[in-house]
């Protein structure tokens, strides 16, 4: 059995809209920290499972610029706790010397049936990088959240995000 932490969380206010004035996220807001026990089992450096049996989810709003209605809390709280399992999941393929795929994917599933509807979290990112030499390298990355507690009339789930990105390297 290994231990596992991982916490996720927004740096940045960001708004759902150019013409919204209530933030979606703010500094730490929202952030969700999964601590947990599980297995975890790593292929040849290009494949690992992890499946974490006894999990918890702890879901916290620290800013008060987010309603915590628009992130399925109750009035007046603002954090949740939910224990469960999850799973996740690693694979690198390398196509070519300058050309690989990464496909993470993690999942959390409480147990309990009165939180079930809510509190189920999905993420699946497929991203490719691309080396062209030594200075240059692209990334095309599509990422895919299903979280059922964000409400908002912009936001739907699932959530997609993609991002293209070039980085310039240079060592001296």
């Amino acid at each position: 059995m290994a231990p596992s932490a991982k916490m996720k969380t927004h740096l940045f206010t960001s708004y759902d809209s150019y013409n919204d004035t209530s933030a979606a996220t703010s500094f730490l807001t929202p952030t969700n920290i999964y601590l947990g026990s599980g297995i975890y089992y790593e292929h040849n450096r290009n494949m690992s499972i992890g499946v974490l049996p006894v999990c918890g989810r702890l879901f916290w709003l620290i800013s008060d610029k987010l309603y915590p209605a628009d992130h399925g809390l109750d009035p007046g709280k603002h954090a949740s706790i939910a224990p469960g399992y999850k799973v996740e999941t690693d694979m690198l393929w390398k196509i070519t010397r300058g050309v690989s795929i990464n496909n993470e994917l993690s999942f959390f599933v409480p147990y309990s049936p009165k939180v079930f509807s809510n509190d189920i979290m999905m993420d699946w990112k497929l991203s490719g990088n691309f080396t062209v030499n030594r200075f240059f390298s692209a990334q095309l990355m599509f990422k895919l959240i299903f979280d059922k507690r964000v409400k908002s009339e912009y936001r739907e789930w699932p959530q997609i995000q993609q991002k293209y990105s070039l980085k310039f390297t240079y060592a001296f």
